[in-house]
């Protein structure tokens, strides 16, 4: 399962760490420098034991990829949006466990472009809606 949602500020880093059940397996993280990266990755951090990728994202006010390793730290793997997204989706993963792409916008249009993803939006809640919680995406 992947599971695609901007969270491209606290708050919204905030409701993705409250609407998913189970820790993911893995985090594909990018985001723009002008963002408070700090506050979102420390609310991404509550889930211990996931794998992190750091996503450069091809956009002029992207964070570049020392400003990655030291947002994600050592254990990290950075790199191109595509690279990690690679990297992240030949990991093992733990069903039910699902893979995360968060921390953009462009990061989450990046790869919803992509041609290699077979997209499939799920109808959501008002509720859900209201919350801007996660979107799902199935991939071949």
């Amino acid at each position: 399962r992947l599971v695609l949602d901007a969270a491209h500020n606290p708050d919204g880093a905030n409701a993705l760490v409250r609407s998913l059940k189970t820790t993911p397996d893995a985090v594909v993280f990018g985001a723009m420098a002008d963002k408070e990266v700090g506050a979102m990755v420390e609310s991404l951090r509550s889930w211990e034991g996931a794998r992190w990728y750091g996503a450069r994202i091809g956009n002029e006010r992207s964070l570049d990829e020392d400003a990655l390793a030291q947002v994600l730290g050592p254990e990290a793997m950075i790199g191109s949006t595509k690279a990690v997204l690679h990297a992240a989706l030949n990991g093992r993963f733990k069903a039910p466990s699902p893979l995360v792409v968060c921390g953009s916008i462009y990061l989450r249009l990046t790869l919803s472009s992509t041609r290699t993803w077979r997209v499939e939006i799920p109808r959501r809640s008002e509720a859900t809606r209201a919350e801007s919680i996660e979107h799902r995406r199935c991939w071949r």
